[in-house]
This record gives C-alpha cells, structure tokens and sequence, in this order.
C-alpha cells in the first residue's frame, strides 16, 4: 500500500517509512536479533514465577474461535487444551483459575506483521500468541520453524513467514539497500519460487504494485510473470498473497490466481466485478485498516494511549511507534478502504485481521486489537472480527494446533475481562495469557535512570554556535553517523568552517559553522550519513528535558530533503522518532516543535542527528546556533 502521493522518484509505501522509522538501532536488532531467546526483551518468563502447564479455568465464557459457549471449563494438560466442557471433572491437586466474568479466547493472531526488534515478546504481551510475517530476514526462518514446534515454555509469539518477497529489479521491497532476489520473466518464475520454499518460506507474498495510486513510478512484475508465479505456487502447494494498492491491480492478481490480497486497495471502492472475482477464487482479504487510518490521519491514536491497559503495557517502541505519523494526510483514504471491506463482507469473501505493525501509528501487539476495532467500524460483528483473528486466519494458513481453543490443540489463550462479544474493546484488559500452557509474566520494564540536571556544556540551552566548539572526537562532541555500522558504505566528513560576514553583521566579522558531507551508498537496510551530537556528556545517557519545547537551528546546503533524528526513551527504545528537514542554499532558521514530533519522549532526551538519505548520492550541508528553548 503506497501512501505519498507526487513522491520523487521510487513511491514510498509503508513498509518503507517502518525502516526509516526504525533504522539506527532498530535495523540493527531486526538485521541481528528477530529471533530473540527466551530471557530477552520486556516478558520475563522463569520457573519459580509460573504455574506448571497444566491447570483448568472455570465458569468462564469461551469464544472457541467460531462460536461463543457460556459457564464453560477448560482443562490444559501438559500444554495442549484436554477438554472443554461444563461437567467436567476437575483433579484435586491441579490448579484452578476463576474466569467468572470474563471471557477466553485463543491466542490471537495478527496475519500482517514485519519483524523488527522485541516484536515477538511485545506481541505476546498483547495476547498475539502468532504472527504472520510477510517480509522479512529469510535467514531467521528455521529458528521460527523450531521455535513454533515446540511445545516447552517460551516468551515470544511464534511465527510463519513468507521470508524475502517476490519483486521485480527496482521494484518495491528493493529500496531498502540490503540485496534481495529479484524476478526478471515469467520463463524464471518456477525456479524462483522453489529456492523461496527452499530457504523455508511458509508461503509467498508477490508485489504487484507500481505506484499509480499515489502518483508514484515503481517497477514492478508484468501479469504473466504474476501468473506464472501463482502457478508455480500452487504446483508446490505453497498459499499465495499478493501486495496491492489499486482496484485495478487487486482485480488483476485475483484473475491471475492469487490466494489472498495484502491490504484493501483505498484508491477505488470494490465493485461487482471485483466481489465476483474475489467469491469465484474463494480469496482473502488482509485488510490492514489500522494503517489506512494511519494514512488518513485517522489513527485513533489518544484513544488508545487513555486506556490505562494498554498504556501501562506499551515499552518505549510501542509507545513510539503507535504515536508516530505519516508525512501526510489522505483523508479519503479510510473511507474508501472501509466501504470496500464492508462490501467484500457483505458478499461473503473471508477478512482476515492484520495490523502491519510497525508501521507509523501502530505497534506489534496492541496493534491487533487497533485491527479489530477498525473491522467493526467496517461492519463486522465483534464476533466476526475475533474469528479475522484466531479461527479464520487458522484456516487460511493451516495452522491446525491453534486458532480455536478445542481439544487436542495448544494451549495458547487469552483471558480478559468482561465480554468483547459485546464491546471490541474488552480485548485489551487482558486477565492473562498463555503460551504452550505456560502462562505469560506480562512485566513491562520502561524506564531507563534519567539523568536529573542537563549537563553543564549545555549551560543556557545553547548546544553549538561553533565559534568556539571542539567538533573532534570527544565521546560527547559531534560525530560522524552512516549506516556503516549496519554493513552499509555511506560515509559523512565533518569540519568546523568560518566565513567571513558582510553586511549587516560585517561587525561580526566571522562565523563558525559545521560543514557536512558525505556519500549515501546503497548496501544497508537504510542508507543515511551526517552528523550526531549527544544532549549529556556520556552518549546516548538520557537527560530530563521535558521543560524544553523547542529545537532551533539554521541549516543550508545542497537542496533537498533531509532527515532530523530524535534520539529519546528508555533502554529497550530502538527507534529515533524522524522529523523531515527541507534546506536550500541560503541559510534559513528551522524551529522544530518536538512536542509535535510523534515518538520524542523529553524526559528522556538522548541526542539529535541530521542525516542525508536515499534521496541522494553526494552531499553537502551545514548546520549553525543549534539550541534547545
């Protein structure tokens, strides 16, 4: 789903602006660290905390997945659900939860996910038991497999993945400077598809998508190559889902044989033709209607962060995340999506419930429960959006051990309060989870030690008129950043450079300034260089800025967009929050509100930097009176 219209050049989508998002330290954990072990990240997991994985909860309502049982038992033996009954009979010395006045549900899971970071454990510390990854590092996807069949005590949410996309040479999934393979002909198709299965991938995303809706160009597949590669997915028995954007190219993909959509098109509302297309092919829709209305400027976000069981929950990434925007607005954008999905509804074509977490003003886990909310704003009962997250994507996926809380399948479940039969929204106050039997410790560790006075360089908010300011190696001076450290060959120069002034401020007679220039190169997740400089003496040490409202600095340089990137937040945040910078030849003063900046957290304020990206190859700029007000 693209999202920027008369974009220069490639047309960004969401899965790109999620890598500009996360790409300083958050491509770093994604590039190392997608399959953490079981003692990392928020969700502790040890034996002295938990129960055995054996147990039974009692007089509670059930949502098996399809359909809803009242004062219901469930009795969990060694990991895996026995039995579901209201007579059952309970052993003595095996522990017993009261669910009265609550409802169970099973685990949930979330069909549309990009793996960064602590994203498993975050996800399952919203109840998402399974994730749905569709693009992602290929070389993780035999630790997922082993991961998701076992049945031992663990602390992420499993996950099936389709592993490296399909896509054309320059086309979408490309821009992200790690190399992927690409898909020239439909002569190449068979083949291509083979090594995907033998990398391990659980099933296929295709890209079918050149930008039209949003007045991009990106190359992408012809519709014989599409063909031939739904073909040879179906020869080798491997689901097919196929990213789009447009009517026209949802249209195209399903007469083409594709198994499912990835995203509802927002250009054009569904029409017969397109409902006759999706009945015959017995398709599925991953409609994504969180990051629609994220792209419409929609998303909901204040609602979300006021209720007290998601806002104690979220770690600094969600927190970021969730509270992170697009660049720009496209109102129509959910109401079109949101027409769509009410007629596939209506005509009976299967919507599965995808967050595409991380995407801007969403996060893994409670990104789910965004999903479920958009879908009944789209005319789904409650009931049915719960079955677009556990029973029904199940089936599509054929995940036959879980989805539905039934005898013989893994205990991985969900324990809330009250009823979200009634009110979507109960989803949140989460009771408990459990994964594999074991049930989920959901501690959340947020806060890293804040350093309570700003540093005495910073005396009167003024970080750097460079007439007198060391710029060399000094931990805590300014620095060269690229993205050298993530295997990229971008590089940036620093110098201190005075020019002589006329003028009115020939009085003046010279003015210091830092110089940067460099070379953007593609070979990382996100190519970028220029220039950090750290807000305490020690780098990355977070400083108590919360009284600061504004960030102020004359820039200049080759003309162009250009990046501001705001360190902030506890220990476990990975993602600097991105503010667009565009510069000129002639100095101009930028005043940067960074309470409007979606993710900055003050009170934990880390550092600044100003970085060149894709969008260029060689340059130059400089940077003068930076302060904070």
């Amino acid at each position: 789903m693209s999202y920027e219209k008369k974009s220069r050049g490639l047309a960004v989508t969401p899965i790109l602006l999620v890598l500009l998002i996360a790409a300083l330290v958050g491509a770093i954990y994604f590039m190392l660290n997608s399959a953490p072990s079981a003692n990392d990240g928020a969700v502790t997991t040890t034996s002295d905390q938990l129960p055995d994985n054996s147990f039974s909860i009692n007089a509670v309502r059930v949502f098996d997945g399809q359909q809803v049982l009242e004062n219901q038992t469930v009795l969990v033996r060694d990991g895996l659900i026995a039995a579901v009954g209201q007579a059952l009979e309970i052993p003595a010395d095996l522990q017993s939860i009261d669910g009265a006045g609550k409802t169970l549900l099973p685990g949930l899971i979330d069909s549309h996910v990009h793996l960064f970071g602590t994203a498993r454990q975050d996800a399952l510390r919203f109840g998402v038991t399974t994730a749905i990854d569709l693009f992602s590092d290929q070389s993780k996807l035999s630790d997922y497999r082993a991961s998701r069949e076992q049945l031992g005590q663990q602390n992420v949410a499993d996950i099936y993945s389709a592993g490296s996309l399909i896509t054309a040479p320059g086309g979408h999934g490309t821009q992200f400077g790690i190399p992927i393979p690409t898909l020239s002909n439909a002569a190449d198709a068979d083949a291509f598809v083979a090594a995907r299965q033998a990398e391990g991938s659980d099933f296929i995303k295709v890209v079918y998508e050149n930008g039209s809706e949003y007045d991009g160009s990106i190359a992408t597949l012809d519709r014989a190559t599409l063909q031939a590669v739904l073909a040879a997915a179906r020869q080798r028995g491997l689901l097919s889902i196929v990213h789009v954007s447009t009517l026209e190219f949802a249209k195209h993909a399903l007469q083409a044989g594709a198994d499912g959509l990835a995203h509802v098109f927002s250009d054009l509302t569904a029409d017969q033709e397109l409902l006759d297309l999706a009945r015959q092919h017995n398709a599925f829709v991953i409609a994504t209607l969180a990051v629609q209305a994220s792209v419409a400027g929609q998303s909901q976000i204040d609602r979300w962060l006021a209720l007290p069981a998601v806002d104690q929950q979220l770690s600094q990434v969600q927190r970021n995340s969730l509270s992170s925007a697009f660049p720009n607005a496209y109102p129509d954008v959910i109401d079109t999506a949101l027409r769509s999905v009410a007629s596939l509804h209506a005509a009976g074509v299967r919507i599965l419930a995808g967050s595409d977490a991380p995407n801007p003003g969403t996060a893994h886990g409670i990104g789910l429960h965004q999903e479920l909310w958009w879908l009944t704003r789209a005319g789904l009962s409650p009931q049915q959006a719960l079955r677009a997250a556990t029973a029904d994507v199940a089936d599509v996926f054929g995940l036959s051990d879980r989805g539905r809380i039934a005898a013989g399948l893994r205990a991985d479940m969900v324990l809330v309060e009250g009823n979200p039969l009634n009110d979507i929204d109960a989803t949140v106050n989460i009771a408990g989870v459990w994964k594999n039997g074991y049930r989920i410790v959901r501690t959340n560790q947020l806060a890293a030690p804040v350093q309570t006075a700003a540093a005495e360089k910073y005396a009167a908010n003024l970080l750097a008129d460079f007439e007198s300011n060391d710029i060399g190696d000094s931990q805590s001076g300014w620095q060269v950043t690229t993205d050298q450290m993530l295997g990229g060959q971008s590089e940036a120069v620093l110098e201190k450079r005075v020019e002589e002034l006329s003028g009115n401020n020939a009085g003046d007679n010279a003015n210091g300034y830092l110089h940067v220039s460099g070379q953007i190169r593609s070979g990382s997740m996100f190519p970028w260089a220029g220039a950090i400089t750290f807000v305490a003496p020690e780098p990355m040490a977070p400083v108590d800025a919360s009284d600061i409202k504004v960030l102020r600095f004359r820039a200049r340089g080759q003309p162009g967009d250009y990046q501001l990137m705001v360190f902030s937040g506890g220990q476990d945040n990975t993602m600097p929050a991105l503010q667009q910078i565009t510069l000129g030849s002639d100095w101009q003063t930028h005043e940067i509100d960074l309470n409007k900046v979606g993710g900055v957290e003050l009170k934990r304020l880390k550092a600044f930097a100003w970085v060149a990206g894709s969008g260029h190859s060689e340059f130059v700029f400089d940077l003068d009176e930076v302060e904070l007000q």
